[in-house]
This record gives structure tokens, C-alpha cells and sequence, in this order.
């Protein structure tokens, strides 16, 4: 029996080949690691890689190395992008982690990282408040244990590398992030996002003050740009549309969307991640981005490399039945063919479906 039709499985690179080849090839793609791993990304997952198309492929991948850490080539380049408020301590935490697990596994050079604001109040008020108040406020923690030495905070910071003070104000970020936002542009956005974060959680500097945000900019070269005003507004338009996109898709951060830049595949997470549950996660991005190229008939009896193509899609293992393929062996029983219940059922197809 050759295929036809709807009995193609609704897929043009199955026609006119037998049923049995293109059932070995379906069963094959079914029971394969690629195939698990792609129906395991989440909704979320997919929603986040329509929203964020992967870039062009390109040597520019901001996370470095310090001259301490591995630097170890690979070929396997990861974007990840951020969806998080400069604000927000454990966004902050989380980003440190990811760099330490990327340090770890030698992935520092083959990263690049994008933001994407979510705002936690969009209304803070141009002074800004007491984070005193705040926490009393919204966590009932008093000011003595806030600025004890015992604060969680506190102690996970001391951890990562950061000393939290105590001292800032909660801020609108916004003109921050126009910041960052004009920073991606020129491939400077981590190196402003360290220079924001590390003046506001350690210094406790007002990042809403633009003389602050002068000063960070200058300090990272792009004096010349914050002083352009059609930019920063083109920057700060960008911002609010983005902002726009995301507030009824995300309500927490921090937020991370992780993919390998060649296969697409990756996955999402969120909150606040330690080092060794960051090295878990990219290990599975990387596993998941395994599963590309493949070699298929050429001319003249040739093989041809196909360096992105997905060897375990439904497309690619008919290739071969339709270049006349077989297997030596039929690899299949009788029992690959039973069904859980072998009742009859013709109730099931006595009217049309």
C-alpha cells in the first residue's frame, strides 16, 4: 500500500511511499529523545520564542570570562533573554548565579544576554519610598530585621558576591531601562545592567536620577548616546511598547527564556536560581540542541550535510524511504502493532468522526 491524502498524516514528504516505511519512520520520530523533548516545552515557552525572535547568528555574545574563569569554545551558542525590573534583589541574585554556572561549564563566551522589562509598580512616584516602609508594608518585616545581619537577603547576597544596603529607596526604573534599552542596541547591555545594579544595591544610588543615569552611561561609554534625545526617546518608545506586550503575560520576574541559537530548542524558568540548578538548566538546553544535522541522498550517490536540519523530524526520516530506502532487518513484531485494548470497535467507527 502507497500513501495518500489525509493518510499522509496531512504531510506532503510522506506521499507516495509504502505504509510500512512511513510507519517506521513515524514510530521512529515518536519514540526519540527530540520528540519528548520538544512536546515538553511548555505554552509559556512557545508564547515567549514568538515574542522574542532569535537573533542572526553572529560573534557578538556579550557575557565574558574573567581571566579566572573557563573560557572554553563550544559550538553551541545560547540566548538568553531576561524579563526582570532593575530593581528586583532576586533578579539581581539569579543573574549572578547564571553567570557563575556558566563560568563552570565554559559557557561564558557563547552566551548573549537580552532584557525585557516587567516593571514590579509602574507607579512609583518620582521620589520614590523608604524601602523601610515597603517591606513593612507589603512583608511586615521590621526595619531591625531588615538590617539585621540574619535577613535572608542579606546572607544569599554575601554569598553571590553582592552586598545588599540596606539603605536604598524603592525607584522607578524606567528611565533605567530606557538606558539599557539604548545600551542593546550597541551590545553594552550587560556591562549598563552591572553598572545600574551595582550602583543601586550597593551604593543605594537614586537610578531614577538622570544625573545617576549620566553618569552610569559616561562611565560605560555611551555618554554620547544618553545625550541624544531623538535616541533616548526612540529608546524610552520602545520601553513603554515592550512593557506594553508583557504585563499580561508575565507577573512575576525575574523570568528567563533560554535557547540554544541554531535548533530554537530551550526552555523557561523563573525566580531566583543557585548556581547548581543553573548548570541543570543549561545542561538541558544544550541536550535539547543536540539533535540537529543530518546527512541525506545526494547527487551522484553522495551524502549531503545538512548542518540545521533536525534528524529526528517526521521529514527527514522519510528522506531515505523516499530515495528508495529500506531497512535490512524489518525491526518490528506483531506486538509493535497491538493496541492496550484489543476489543472490538466498531462502535467507535460505525458513524464518521
Amino acid at each position: 500500500a502507497v500513501n495518500r491524502g489525509w493518510n499522509a498524516m496531512m504531510d506532503e514528504s510522506y506521499l507516495d511511499i509504502t505504509m510500512r516505511q512511513s510507519f517506521a519512520a513515524f514510530r521512529q520520530f515518536m519514540t526519540s529523545p527530540e520528540a519528548r523533548a520538544q512536546f515538553a516545552d511548555s505554552v509559556r515557552f512557545k508564547e515567549l520564542a514568538e515574542m522574542f525572535p532569535l537573533p542572526v547568528m553572529s560573534e557578538d555574545f556579550t557575557v565574558s570570562c574573567t581571566d579566572k574563569e573557563k573560557q572554553t569554545s563550544t559550538s553551541h551558542k545560547v540566548i538568553v533573554d531576561l524579563l526582570t525590573d532593575i530593581r528586583c534583589p532576586f533578579s539581581f541574585l539569579s543573574q549572578l548565579n547564571l553567570e557563575r554556572a556558566l563560568s563552570n561549564l565554559g559557557l561564558c563566551k557563547d552566551v548573549q544576554v537580552r532584557y525585557h522589562p516587567v516593571f514590579l509598580n509602574p507607579n512609583v512616584p518620582k521620589e520614590g519610598e523608604s524601602l523601610d516602609d515597603y517591606l513593612l508594608r507589603e512583608y511586615g518585616f521590621t526595619k531591625e530585621y531588615a538590617h539585621s545581619e540574619q535577613y535572608p537577603l542579606r546572607v544569599h547576597g554575601l554569598k553571590a558576591g553582592i552586598r545588599f544596603n540596606p539603605d536604598r529607596r524603592v525607584v522607578n526604573t524606567f528611565e533605567a531601562f530606557a538606558l539599557v534599552e539604548l545600551a542593546q542596541e550597541l551590545g553594552k547591555q550587560r556591562t549598563v545592567v552591572r553598572a545600574l545594579s551595582m550602583r543601586y544595591f550597593e551604593e543605594a544610588d537614586d537610578i531614577s536620577d538622570p544625573a545617576i543615569l549620566r553618569s552610569v552611561a559616561e562611565d560605560v561609554g555611551l555618554g554620547w548616546a544618553f545625550s541624544d534625545k531623538a535616541r533616548l526617546q526612540a529608546a524610552r518608545d520602545r520601553v513603554n511598547s515592550r512593557y506594553a506586550e508583557l504585563a499580561s503575560t508575565i507577573n512575576e520576574v525575574p523570568h528567563f527564556l533560554l535557547r540554544e541559537l541554531v535548533s530554537g530548542n530551550g526552555i523557561e524558568v523563573g525566580g531566583n536560581r543557585s548556581v547548581s540548578e543553573w548548570e541543570e538548566v543549561l545542561s538541558m538546553v544544550i541536550e535539547k540542541s543536540r539533535f540537529i544535522g543530518m546527512q541525506v541522498p545526494g547527487p551522484h550517490g553522495s551524502n549531503v550535510l545538512l548542518v540545521e536540519a533536525n534528524p529526528n523530524a517526521p521529514v527527514s526520516l522519510a528522506v531515505r524511504a523516499q530515495h528508495g530506502w529500506v531497512p535490512d532487518v524489518w525491526p518490528y513484531e506483531a506486538a509493535d502493532f497491538s493496541r492496550q485494548d484489543e476489543s472490538p470497535d466498531n462502535a467507535m467507527y460505525a458513524e464518521p468522526r
